[in-house]
């Protein structure tokens, strides 16, 4: 097939052109990225295309609703990115993820059509047997005052034997695993971490949180890691494992055992291959794409890594303006349109002034949205341009533009409107 990559890890990359796949590789490096003018400026005419989230830089892809083939997003870390993965990947046939349980609690409206669970992929590791292993306890993690609960945990444990590595590279954090019998691990929130792949490739015994049905598909409790609800239960697991060497390196090479049946990268490149045929069909298209995309760039935009050009954004915003012109009904569209207006006008209301350039296409939504419900032309209850959250936050970049009587009429009409749908319900 010829398939194109953006951001796809070098070790999936290689097993694709292993298996004679033609490939076309963008690592934009941040911003927007139109894929279809890119693929037609380099004559590549693609039967699938994979994004990865970066997570260094964030990219997002335009035109991903003109696309001629099958697409799929892997989202990473879906546990701190959810609030805007949750749109983006509406945007693609498919979602890859390791956090299914996440994407499956959105309201069904929202949820993505298809989605398979992809977990990161472990290393082709020689097991070393625990008795030649020197490190009884050991992490490799670093421990800041952004990461509390971890902080709590190598306290706990440092007098207890346990070594700290915050500095090591890639290869040498498993070389220090090949070396480590037992490795506690520590989730930000409930994730399925690197380090639970990282310490069974090296056929650690792994003590990590209960995390629940996304990390127990991976791995066996019991089997293949243990699992602990709180320091006592870890303490006590550390002295199990202590006592008992022999079985506690017998869960360690299950875990290895594991990862070098059903966890490398040629596995990952299996599973993709196999979704492909039935991937088709699952994206947004037409103007429910188009509230989407912008819905994602005004969330990035908020959260300050995302920079646009100011005449490009006002370009492509004036499509977003027609798109929202006529929406009655409380459809997806509908619903959609509300997210949008929402994010936009609080933006409007945090950025600092010297955005407004930038910006300017969203206070021409929030004028004309102003000169409909002052001239009785919106106002109807289930209006789902009029969602709770939408009018508060108009309210407020009112409030803050000095204009009193648009900022009393929107938070007026608050109490008698719904809010949004979220997350999980």
């Amino acid at each position: 097939m010829n398939i194109v990559l953006i951001d796809v890890m070098p070790a999936v990359e290689t097993r694709l052109r292993e298996l004679g796949h033609r490939l076309k590789t963008y690592r934009p490096g941040g911003g927007v990225f139109h894929l279809p003018w890119m693929l037609a400026r380099d004559g590549f005419e693609p039967d699938f295309v994979l994004q990865q989230e970066a997570l260094g830089s964030r990219s997002y892809l335009g035109g991903l609703e003109r696309l001629p083939c099958p697409s799929a997003f892997w989202a990473v870390d879906s546990h701190l990115n959810l609030f805007w993965q949750q749109w983006y990947a509406r945007l693609f046939d498919l979602t890859l993820t390791p956090h299914v349980s996440l994407f499956a609690a959105l309201p069904e409206l929202f949820r993505p059509r298809h989605m398979r669970r992809f977990a990161w992929p472990g290393e082709a590791r020689a097991f070393v047997p625990h008795a030649g292993r020197s490190q009884a306890l050991g992490l490799c993690a670093r421990v800041t005052k952004h990461r509390p609960i971890r902080a709590w945990m190598t306290e706990l444990l440092l007098p207890r034997g346990l070594m700290l590595k915050d500095d090591l590279s890639y290869a040498r954090m498993l070389s220090f695993y090949d070396d480590t019998r037992v490795i506690p691990n520590e989730c930000i929130a409930n994730e399925v971490n690197f380090r639970l792949m990282e310490g069974a490739s090296s056929g650690c015994l792994v003590l990590g949180p209960d995390v629940g049905e996304d990390q127990n598909a991976l791995f066996e409790p019991g089997k293949e890691h243990l699992i602990y609800r709180d320091g006592l239960e870890l303490l006590d697991l550390v002295h199990w494992a202590t006592a008992r060497p022999a079985a506690a390196e017998r869960i360690g090479r299950a875990a290895s055992r594991r990862v070098q049946a059903q966890h490398l990268p040629k596995h990952r490149v299996a599973e993709l291959l196999r979704a492909f045929p039935a991937t088709s069909g699952g994206r947004l298209e037409g103007r429910a794409a188009v509230m989407v995309f912008w819905l994602v760039l005004a969330l990035q935009i908020r959260n300050g890594p995302l920079e646009l050009d100011a005449e490009a954004h006002a370009e492509e915003g004036r499509k977003l303006i027609q798109v929202l012109d006529g929406i009655q009904e409380a459809t997806l569209e509908g619903l959609l349109a509300a997210q949008v207006m929402a994010q936009v006008f609080l933006l409007l209301a945090e950025r600092p002034a010297q955005r407004d350039k930038a910006l300017r296409l969203y206070k021409d939504i929030f004028t004309a949205l102003r000169c409909c419900l002052e001239r009785g032309e919106r106002g109807k209850k289930e209006d789902p341009l009029l969602h709770r959250d939408v009018l508060a936050a108009a309210s407020a970049f009112a409030l803050k533009e000095g204009q009193l009587d648009a900022a009393i009429m929107f938070y007026s009409l608050c109490d008698a409107r719904k809010g949004l749908p979220r997350p999980g319900g």
